[in-house]
């Protein structure tokens, strides 16, 4: 039940509102997906909590596809920092980063964990 989650991840920040769009987003996948993780980054940013950094590291750590550079706070800084950027949205600034660097250099930019 959902309360048993939000105790199982309230070492996390926002639990209660991360385990709710993780219970609704599991459901939607099982409903509309046969249970499989959409492969497309729109079916995956309409699922409940589910933006563009997570949709592309769920892309590219569960197949491999990297069509986008996730960024976050830590991206935003470089960005920022060696002037790649002017934008403060996330959003903006991957695309930003994504003009600059090669696609096949883009699973690299985020720091997180790469499955090749």
């Amino acid at each position: 039940g959902p309360r048993v989650f939000e105790r199982e991840i309230s070492s996390i920040p926002l639990f209660r509102n991360k385990a709710k769009h993780i219970i609704a987003t599991a459901k939607i996948i099982s409903r509309d997906f046969g249970g499989n993780v959409p492969r497309a980054a729109g079916q995956l940013q309409a699922l409940p909590g589910v933006g563009y950094k997570t949709a592309h590291v769920v892309l590219g750590e569960l197949f491999n596809d990297w069509p986008g550079i996730p960024t976050d706070t830590h991206v935003k800084r470089f960005a920022h920092r060696f002037d790649l950027s002017d934008n403060t949205d996330l959003k903006k600034i991957s695309h930003d980063l994504e003009k600059l660097i090669s696609k096949k250099n883009w699973q690299y930019i985020s720091g997180f964990p790469t499955s090749t």
